[in-house]
């Protein structure tokens, strides 16, 4: 009895451990298992500026050898990615548009984690680039060029039609009615709205999806939030909520946040995911 209470409190230390995620290697690449060679890293990196630059959505691509050694002691695959997402805070905070490529050797696991204020239709087109562009290349060992085609066809397949479908939104909205944004104004005043535009609806495929994310739960310095994302189509029936972690504020002048500061852990732009994305294994 002595022998295993021994061995319990041995163990506590170690546990304690791997509940701690990592703080990102840098705003677009983190080769934890240093998989990428130099140069190829530093194309993969300027592709994710220039794909930033030219759409204002973050990238962000993480390699690691096992979860469990940075932080994932007892969690799903699919569980991880999320947390490690809204743990970083990847993409912008009011639109939740990030992307985070996560590609795990020892297990040959792989996924793209979307931002929350992805609709449900851009799961389907994940599974896509994952299925042509990725796995094909890494079952070759191909690694870093099935990193580069993932995130080329993530850039054609699922943020293009994304911002295309913000523009058309936000015409829309235009067209409808000072009124609109006065009122989604006056929400976001009072701490509820924090954005609203249109993108296509899953349903019936018209850019008529009106979304708005509403602070449920608001995070603090030392723990996590919640919110829930209303999305309605203004031309079919289709509604869903979607519900997300916020990721914990950080003092500006905390040392352990890193390279970054601000508002997430990581130094991005303080958005969540809500589980969304698509899973796959070479």
């Amino acid at each position: 009895m002595v022998f295993r209470l021994a061995f319990v409190l041995l163990l506590l230390p170690l546990a304690a451990l791997a509940e701690v995620l990592p703080q990102p290697l840098g705003d677009t690449v983190s080769d934890f298992a240093n998989i990428i060679p130099e140069e190829d890293e530093a194309r993969i990196s300027s592709l994710i500026r220039d794909i930033r630059e030219e759409t204002g959505v973050h990238i962000v691509v993480v390699t690691m050898d096992r979860i469990s050694n940075y932080g994932g002691w007892g969690k799903s695959f699919e569980a991880y990615s999320t947390a490690l997402f809204n743990d970083w805070g990847i993409g912008d905070a009011r639109r939740n548009d990030g992307i985070m490529f996560l590609v795990v050797t020892g297990t040959r696991d792989t996924r793209i984690e979307l931002g929350s204020g992805y609709a449900t239709a851009y799961d389907r087109r994940a599974a896509e680039v994952m299925e042509t562009e990725m796995l094909p290349q890494f079952r070759a060992g191909r690694m870093a060029l099935g990193i580069t085609e993932g995130i080329n066809a993530t850039r054609d397949r699922i943020v293009q039609p994304f911002i295309k479908g913000e523009w058309v939104g936000l015409w829309r909205t235009i067209l409808i009615g000072l009124g609109v944004v006065g009122g989604a104004i006056g929400v976001g005043i009072a701490g509820k709205a924090a954005w609203s535009a249109y993108v296509r609806c899953p349903r019936c495929g018209q850019p008529s999806l009106s979304r708005w994310s509403e602070t449920t739960n608001p995070a603090t310095t030392y723990s996590s939030g919640s919110g829930v994302t209303h999305l309605t189509c203004s031309l079919c029936d289709y509604k869903e909520d979607r519900s997300y972690t916020i990721a914990a504020t950080r003092d500006d002048n905390d040392s352990s946040s890193g390279w970054g500061g601000g508002s997430s852990s990581g130094g991005f732009g303080g958005g969540s995911s809500s589980g969304g994305g698509a899973s796959g294994k070479w």
